[in-house]
């Protein structure tokens, strides 16, 4: 169960660029760059959704086939067990 509206992982929560002001070597004046993302990165994000459950655990799902599905806190998943 999600709390409010799952959103794309490559949605940002911060600006994508940033006004850098003065001297740029050579060149004089302001000029724009890229900002880095919450995490430190740069680029874009992975493919996929990212929500709150209930009780507040953070998970990020990257889709149908996905390789992962990340948490802040364990959570509990049915899954058969193969080979018994």
């Amino acid at each position: 169960m999600a709390d409010g509206k799952p959103a794309s992982t490559r949605s940002y929560l911060l600006p994508e660029e940033k006004l850098i002001e003065g001297d740029a070597g050579d060149s004089l004046g302001d000029f724009v760059m890229s900002a880095p993302d919450i995490d430190g990165t740069y680029g874009d994000n992975n493919p996929g959704i990212r929500f709150f459950t209930a009780s507040g655990t953070a998970v990020e799902w990257a889709g149908d086939g996905a390789s992962y599905l990340y948490s802040d806190y364990p959570l509990p998943i049915n899954v058969p067990c193969f080979g018994k």
